[in-house]
């Protein structure tokens, strides 16, 4: 088992999905592993907002196998399926023990970004 410790602390300039000009961003935590995707959390949804702050710590337990960890977005919709909105993919092979990657990503072609953090760890 590898751990990893993530911050996700928030978005800013996502696209508006819904009436109004704004979303109801979420986001959903998945690893990778030969092409395989398994969901491992799912973030509360912030309704009304294009600039999200989730402000989220998490320790997770993952695969030493697992490839890439993907922070996929969504805007959440009562009723129909949820609109993605982008995502950021995290290169676990190449992220060494007790190192930090601090990053604000663009998740899509248009000015949107996440920003986050992500360190290797050797408990939960």
């Amino acid at each position: 088992m590898r751990f990893l410790k993530l911050g996700v602390i928030q978005g800013r300039g996502l696209m508006a999905k819904d009436r109004g000009g704004t979303s109801d961003p979420y986001y959903k935590l998945i690893t990778v592993y030969d092409g395989v995707e398994t969901e491992i959390n799912k973030s509360r949804t912030i309704p009304k907002t294009v600039n999200p702050s989730w402000k989220d710590e998490l320790r997770l337990s993952i695969e030493p196998k697992d490839e890439f960890l993907i922070i996929r977005l969504f805007d959440y919709d009562f009723g129909t399926s949820d609109d993605f909105l982008g995502q950021v993919s995290f290169d676990l092979m190449n992220l060494r023990r007790e190192a930090t990657r601090k990053s604000r990503s663009d998740v899509g072609s248009t000015s949107k970004e996440v920003f986050d953090e992500v360190t290797a760890c050797d408990s939960p």
